[in-house]
């Protein structure tokens, strides 16, 4: 699976708009690194491998690394391979953080700093989510001990309040 990542990376790398040879991909990561200083490297070239295509590519292993991680841990809590996060209200939970996001936009706006604008919506949607999985984590304790079955009520219950929530926002 390392090698199949890698062979992706190394393809997403190359391939785009602008061209760039597994050559030069060399040539400007060793001259980034102060090797061979005195090779010619087309600033576009440049430009492109190491403010869009690497960031990218780093990001998205790290995504994925993030989603994968999460998933087992769900899966390794219930013992069960078919859970998600929709399965205890996490993914509802987002949902209701994103759709106060959207549906008082123009008042948040006013509280919050001018950099932070464009992030507003994925702010709250973690927000919703952090605050609903401590919510369920909090109704899961039976004698201050976590019970999962507990947990899988609970979060079928906020699951449902969330939905509708969403729900009513929708129809305002």
């Amino acid at each position: 699976m390392f090698a199949i990542l890698c062979i992706i990376g190394l393809v997403s790398i190359t391939f785009g708009p602008v061209k760039i040879s597994i050559f030069e991909i060399w040539k400007i990561i060793c001259q980034k690194f102060g090797f061979f200083s005195n090779e010619s490297v087309s600033e576009i070239h440049k430009s492109v491998l190491l403010n869009i295509r690497l960031p990218r590519i780093l990001l998205a292993i790290l995504v994925g690394l993030g989603l994968g991680t999460s998933g087992a841990i769900l899966q390794g809590l219930f013992r069960n391979p078919l859970v998600d996060p929709g399965f205890i209200g996490v993914s509802s939970g987002a949902a209701v953080g994103a759709i106060l996001a959207i549906f008082f936009s123009s008042f948040i706006q006013l509280y919050f700093w001018n950099f932070l604008i464009p992030f507003i919506l994925p702010i709250l949607a973690i927000s919703g989510s952090f605050l609903t999985t401590i919510l369920i984590y909090k109704m899961s304790k039976v004698s201050n001990k976590t019970n999962v079955m507990a947990m899988l009520l609970s979060g079928i219950a906020v699951n449902a309040i969330s939905g509708s929530v969403i729900s009513l926002f929708v129809s305002i």
